[in-house]
């Protein structure tokens, strides 16, 4: 079924357009509509539009011009290329050497190794290490253990070798890093910075000394980083003992401290040993205790503590901003000099954690340069300067400002000892490092030669597939003054279009996408190899390549769809709205035929589908015009009809209840047509409207063979088989100028004027043809005679590949085509110009070729078509395929569907409100009566086929008054029977609704029940006003079980239905007055329900009556999307109680869960995981402090969990806490009992 077109589906602006061809269309002179002045309002008469082509130009296309093409994508092309432009400039700038004076190197991050990157960043920023480094010399005498024991010699060599890369490199960054963690047999687990460091160190100074040239690095590793303290412990009474021991790094705990000061007076103070019993006096509480520097190593480490233990157990991270200098004095440390001998430390490193957790996140570090005092910020392979040195001066304690990130996260600090001057770095070697030197420039050489090529070859694709979609879509535009009659003139559909634009646009950024992910990906294989000669960049694309490009793209285009409209002609509202747009029609073929889309018209009567050729200029539709035209002629008259429609409602003298005789001749309408007439109209209107566009749609259907077949044939016949001539065929008229086959076209020439068509269609009849023949022989540009190849002549003119046409025809193309296309343009152009009338008409009658699919002309078995072949034969020979006349509408096949009134799209039948069931007239319907020319007016908007007229002296149906009367009659006698029995029982039935029987009055005064649900019925029945209520019978199945015994009892709080008390008088009474008003006296009565004494029912069916109490009872716990509350507890507080508290601060203390009765625990503990973070295995779920616990297979209607149970709300106890995730790429949970126990550090 084709898509219905409707104003609703529309936005404003594009009613706006149809409502002006309407406007235009309703202000032409005559009902009869030339072909001309339907081309004007489809509004083709437009030239070309200038509003793309200015300083400011139009941002979007222009709907209101069906020749505007512009604006549908291909600006996307020049934003780019732009880019590209400035890409490929970055990509220069990017391959420039880095200034390794200036510019540090960064480390990739090859895994969760950022703390070895963070150790590496550090340690190469003092010089001194650096050079202890590069004087490490392999030794041939080196036995290598075996593993798992450390290879220290291929630990120091890629250490150096990392090393030295950093320093020379003339990348940014540098993965050699990749070489050490190798060594040391890392996995790829997230590791703790501070314990990695440590290990390491104690790793190389346990097996340098294995190696012989180990020891001397040992001693001068040992002696940059590592230093000694003394701990002294005295009592008053005057014991003193002290103990020596060595230090890498000062463990300082951080908690309750603002500063560093603070935090090493704390390390380095007196601290009273409370519980410390002194084995002298033998008391307690006056021994201290003290730490003190001995020596202090040129390099001091101080690691914050941050990982602290709650009440619970649990670690947590301390987030405590810490506020540290950038300069420390060795007094700082409590060292024992004077002020005079003091010496100072320098800030140059800040080892930063980030993330929320002590198990996870991130590190990086800020550094300062040793040479150049620039600090950087060392973030894995990405380095950049910083604004302002972190920390403070030395004479500030605490900053002005708020404190900065990394006080709040730092977890290391690196001081150095201040030398007058740093020592020049000599290098290792050139017998060490040659190899690495040569490696580097070839793989840095290569990689820019090729880095550079890449990009130049990426924007001369892009530049060069710009221009030749520009091209095609230049050639495609035609307007007012480019086409010389109608037929030149397609249409396309405007989502076909963009998305081919789309489609190429993706291509190409997609393709750069892939272009640089390969780029980014160049491994170790090109750093030792020569780079390959580059391929010129400016080579166009080659025909293969291109037919790969349009078969991928054409692989993704969806079908598209053009209505046609029910007289088998192209729809107005798609040139109104602007979705067809009207090109070059030989253009379009071509591009059609080279993206392998082939055009089939589908029928929605039937569902049939036959290919058909391209909607041209000569296929509007003249019709829908006049329709159009109708249309606005309606909107013009409804507002007046409308206020005829109301003043003859509100004319009470019109109603046929009045008195007032109506004129001879006059009709009714009913009141409700009068008070909906515009709604009415409008609907019919739209009704019509559907109907109009819902004859077919033309369909646009990629075919990948064709694609295919277009670059499968040889150089010799690049466009059509080189037969030697081809021959047009076209009918004259007897004047001598081409005749005219069904419609007026406007010419060229003449326009303007709508009155200078003198061309009928009719004329043309059998009449002497015109032979005009064609010579294909390298007129064309697009082949060459010698036989050379399509890739050949791709690379001449890529322009002319993009623009090929189609094997049918050729048309005019503007003068920025190459000279192939343009030549064939001129031939085109001259065998056009014969069917241009001199008279000022012109020639619609030209025939069109039949699709062409693999090379092949496709013929096509419908009606049309064969009628066009036979035409065809009976004018002469002719070599073209078989054409259908473009002037010819679409045949609608026969369809046994008609327009049905009843039908649910929106068929009005009007005035049906009077129709009765048998067809007659009814008897209930108001209705007005009118004149005979206000109904005319009033019923000219809708198919006299579904209009009801009724005359107002034509009977009613005789069977309606019948019925009605009876019914009257009916109605009658019940409200008199029902007044009679209010008066006999109402009041009895009032004393029952008031009685409030006692235990002891059951079974003595009140020994008869009778259903509630019946007295309910019966006191409402009474009370009411209208006869249309029946009076009920007392049936007593309500409380009977399926065994025909009682099964409820007096009380009414256990469900809607339950006895009532009578007595047996008041039983007899009801019975005898609801069998005389239902006239039952001479039937059975109904079955007594005995009540005994203290209210106990006899015959009462025990096990039915525990069941109904059961089915009251779970109805508590059968819910769908009801709230269930759950409180959380501490681990192992079951016998604790929940405070006291409001029910609104109850309920705020809770998790609230949306559940069903029919989930599980389990989805309660999934819900709950969501906003606890606690994942299900740690939750315990309880229905009460020191209950049961909950299993989690059984559902909550199975666990008898009430829904709002905020009361009573279930308890949750977390067995451990889960983590949250943090926004860092290293997220994987660190193994504390593992560590670095399967790396060659442990061994």
């Amino acid at each position: 079924m084709a898509r219905l077109l409707s104003r609703k589906e529309t936005n404003k602006r594009k009613t706006l357009f149809r409502d002006e061809a309407m406007e235009a269309a309703a202000a032409l002179p005559s009902d009869d509509i030339t072909f001309e002045q339907a081309w004007i309002i489809h509004k083709l008469d437009c030239l070309g539009c200038l509003l793309h082509d200015v300083h400011n130009p139009k941002s979007t296309n222009c709907r209101d011009n069906p020749y505007c093409i512009k604006r549908l994508g291909l600006e996307k092309f020049e934003k780019l290329i732009k880019a590209e432009k400035i890409n490929t400039a970055k990509v220069e700038e990017s391959q420039k050497r880095r200034d390794i004076l200036e510019v540090p190197c960064g480390l990739t991050n090859s895994g969760n190794f950022c703390y070895v990157n963070s150790f590496l960043q550090v340690w190469y920023n003092d010089p001194v290490f650096r050079q202890i480094i590069f004087d490490w010399r392999p030794s041939p005498d080196y036995v290598r253990p075996a593993p798992p024991a450390m290879d220290v010699e291929a630990v120091m060599n890629s250490l150096q070798h990392l090393f030295y890369t950093m320093q020379t490199t003339p990348f940014e960054d540098t993965d050699d890093n990749r070489h050490f963690t190798g060594a040391l047999r890392l996995g790829n687990e997230q590791q703790d910075a501070q314990e990695f460091s440590l290990v390491l160190f104690d790793a190389l100074d346990r097996n340098l000394p294995k190696h012989p040239h180990g020891e001397e690095i040992r001693q001068r590793i040992r002696e940059r980083y590592s230093g000694s303290t003394s701990q002294r412990i005295w009592c008053t009474c005057g014991k003193e003992s002290s103990r020596s021991s060595p230090f890498t790094a000062l463990q300082l705990n951080i908690d309750g401290f603002k500063t560093l000061h603070e935090v090493l007076d704390a390390y380095f103070g007196e601290e009273l040993l409370e519980d410390y019993l002194c084995d002298e006096c033998e008391r307690r509480g006056y021994v201290k205790r003290q730490t003190l520097p001995e020596k202090l190593p040129p390099v001091v480490m101080l690691q914050l503590n941050r990982y602290v233990f709650d009440v619970n157990g649990r670690n947590r991270k301390l987030k405590t901003p810490i506020i540290y200098p950038r300069e420390l004095s060795a007094r700082s440390f409590h060292f024992n000099v004077s002020k005079y001998d003091d010496f100072d430390y320098e800030l140059f490193a800040v080892m930063i954690h980030e993330g929320d957790n002590t198990y996870c996140g991130h590190y990086y570090d800020l550094v300062r340069h040793p040479f150049t005092g620039v600090w950087y910020k060392y973030n894995d392979e990405h380095v950049e300067q910083l604004a302002r040195p972190p920390g403070v001066d030395r004479s500030k304690t605490i900053p002005g400002g708020r404190p900065t990130p990394d006080m709040k996260a730092c977890y290391g600090l690196a001081y150095r000892r201040k030398e007058p001057s740093i020592p020049e770095i000599i290098m290792p070697p050139d017998d060490i490092t040659e190899t690495w030197i040569v490696a580097t420039e070839h793989k840095f050489d290569g990689q820019t030669k090729e880095t550079i090529a890449k990009s130049e070859r990426r924007l001369n694709d892009l530049t060069l597939r710009y221009s030749q979609l520009s091209s095609l879509f230049d050639a495609l535009e035609t307007n007012a003054d480019r086409y010389k009659t109608p037929k030149d003139v397609a249409f396309l559909p405007t989502k076909l279009l963009s998305e081919i634009i789309e489609k190429e646009y993706v291509s190409m950024a997609e393709t750069d996408e892939k272009n640089e992910t390969a780029e980014s990906s160049t491994g170790e294989k090109c750093m030792l190899e020569e780079p390959t000669a580059i391929v010129s960049s400016k080579r166009p694309i080659r025909a293969s390549r291109l037919r790969t490009v349009r078969h991928k793209i054409a692989g993704q285009l969806s079908p598209q769809e053009m209505p046609v409209c029910h007289h088998g002609r192209l729809f107005v509202d798609s040139v109104l709205f602007g979705d067809v747009k009207a090109v070059s029609r030989v253009t379009a073929e071509s591009l059609l035929s080279q993206y392998g889309i082939t055009t089939k018209i589908k029928y929605d009567s039937d569902a049939s589908e036959s290919v058909h050729p391209l909607l041209t200029g000569c296929d509007i539709c003249v019709d829908c015009v006049k329709e159009l035209r109708r249309e606005g002629q309606f909107r013009d008259s409804l507002e007046s009809h409308v206020k005829l429609a109301n003043r003859i409602f509100k004319d009470k003298t019109r109603c046929s209840l009045s008195r007032v005789p109506k004129p001879e001749g006059y009709l009714y309408i009913s009141k409700k047509c009068l008070s909906n007439f515009k709604k009415l109209a409008l609907r019919e209107m739209e009704h019509q409207h559907k109907l109009q566009s819902a004859g077919a749609t033309l369909q646009f259907i990629v075919d990948l063979a064709t694609v295919d077949s277009k670059y499968s044939a040889s150089a010799s016949s690049p466009r059509r088989s080189r037969g030697a001539r081809r021959k047009r065929l076209m009918p004259k008229s007897k004047d001598g100028s081409p005749s005219c086959n069904g419609c007026h076209t406007p010419s060229k020439h003449a326009k303007d004027d709508v009155g200078a068509v003198a061309t009928n269609c009719d004329e043309a009849t059998s009449s002497a043809l015109e032979v005009k023949e064609e010579n294909d022989d390298g007129e064309n540009g697009l082949g060459a005679a010698d036989g050379t190849s399509c890739e050949a002549d791709t690379e001449k003119s890529p322009v002319v590949e993009e623009m090929t046409p189609s094997p049918y025809e050729m048309e005019e193309k503007p003068p920025s085509l190459d000279d192939g296309v343009r030549e064939m343009a001129e031939i085109d152009a001259k065998s056009s110009s014969v069917s241009s009338l001199e008279s000022g008409s012109q020639s619609m009658e030209e025939e069109r070729p039949m699709p062409v699919e693999n090379g092949t002309p496709r013929s096509e078995e419908g009606e049309v078509e064969k009628a066009a072949q036979e035409k065809c034969e009976a004018q002469g020979t002719d070599t073209s395929p078989p054409e259908r006349p473009s002037s010819s509408p679409l045949e609608r096949p026969s369809s046994s569907a008609s327009r049905s009134s009843t039908h649910e799209s929106g068929a009005v039948e009007f005035n049906s409100e009077l129709r009765c069931e048998h067809g007659g007239i009814n008897l209930d319907e108001f209705r007005q009566a009118v004149s005979p020319d206000e109904w005319k007016q009033l019923s000219s908007y809708f198919d006299p086929a579904t209009t009801f007229l009724v005359r107002c002296d034509e009977p009613i149906c005789q069977q309606c008054e019948h019925e009605f009367n009876a019914q009257q009659w009916g109605k009658q006698e019940l409200k008199e029977s029902l007044r009679d029995l209010r008066g006999r029982i109402g009041e009895l039935l009032r004393e029952i609704d008031r009685r409030r029987p006692t235990e002891e009055e059951y079974g003595t005064i009140y020994s008869r029940g009778i259903c509630s649900r019946f007295l309910s019925k019966l006191n409402a029945i009474i009370r009411a006003r209208t006869s249309s209520l029946l009076l009920p019978s007392i049936c007593q199945d309500c409380v009977l079980c399926s065994h025909g015994l009682p099964n409820v009892g007096l009380a009414c709080d256990i469900g809607n239905v339950h006895l009532v008390a009578l007595t047996e008088q008041e039983w007899t009474k009801l019975c005898e007055e609801i069998a005389t008003g239902l006239g039952t006296i001479h039937s059975e009565p109904p079955r007594p329900i005995i009540i005994q004494e203290q209210g106990r029912i006899e015959n009462m069916c025990e096990g039915c009556f525990g069941e109904r109490l059961e089915a009251l009872n779970i109805q508590r716990y059968v819910y769908n999307d009801a709230f269930i509350y759950v409180a959380l507890s501490e681990d192992g507080a079951l016998s604790a109680t929940l405070p006291k508290t409001t029910r609104r601060t109850q309920k705020n203390k809770c998790f609230k869960v949306k559940m069903s009765s029919t989930d599980t625990i389990k989805d309660l503990k999934i819900q709950l995981y969501k906003q606890t973070g606690q994942t299900p295995n740690d939750q315990l779920l309880y229905r009460e402090l020191g209950g049961s616990l909950l299993d989690g297979d059984s559902t909550l209607f199975e666990a008898r969990i009430e829904k709002n149970n905020a009361d009573q709300p279930l308890i949750l106890i977390a067995q451990s806490m889960s983590a949250v995730s943090t926004k860092y790429d290293e997220q994987q949970a660190r193994v504390p009992e593992r560590g670095f126990i399967d790396t060659a550090l442990a061994h």
